[in-house]
């Protein structure tokens, strides 16, 4: 099978957005993201499609799967991939505008701001995560953390090299929390 060329779809504008712009132009969470995305692929490859036609939300729209012996797009995918060929897909070059850039800025900032009012386990991990994207890494950085709180309640302080034991919770945590 010869394959002659590659187009990606997402129905996220954001996503596509991020992906056509320059790293530089990225927060840190972004940059390391679309930096794999943009080595991997090129921006011409990737189109948008909507949301009511993207295949893979149809489970997570949480469809019946008794409904989906009678949906047509589950079975047949996209009409855009039948109807037409390669050649006639239309790039869909998404860039924020000014005006896109400083909402998304200021709306960004806000989050960032309200991460450090407001906790929640999301906000936590995506903070981590952003540390590495080292998985073994992010283990030992976790474990630290519950060690340094173990250690603020605890009179009998630990130190020295992380145990089996500390490493145990942390990687339960974290891989419980990606899921």
């Amino acid at each position: 099978m010869n394959i002659e060329e590659v187009i990606l779809f997402s129905d996220s504008t954001i996503a596509l957005a991020w992906i056509n712009s320059p790293l530089h132009q990225l927060k840190p969470f972004e940059r390391n993201r679309v930096s794999k995305i943009q080595s991997l692929t090129e921006t011409h490859q990737w189109r948008h499609i909507s949301s009511t036609e993207n295949t893979a939300d149809i489970i997570s729209r949480n469809a019946d799967p008794s409904d989906l012996k009678n949906l047509n797009l589950w079975w047949t995918g996209l009409t855009i991939l039948i109807e037409e060929t390669n050649n006639n897909f239309s790039s869909s070059e998404i860039k924020m505008d000014s005006f896109e850039k400083k909402l998304y800025s200021a709306e960004h900032k806000q989050l960032h701001t309200n991460k450090l009012v407001l906790s929640s386990d999301s906000d936590f991990i995506t903070q981590i995560l952003s540390l590495s994207n080292n998985f073994q890494k992010l283990i030992r950085i976790h474990s630290l953390f519950l060690r340094f709180l173990y250690n603020c309640k605890n009179k009998e302080k630990k130190s020295g090299s992380i145990s089996v034991e500390e490493f145990q919770p942390a990687k339960k945590y974290l891989v419980k929390t990606i899921q």
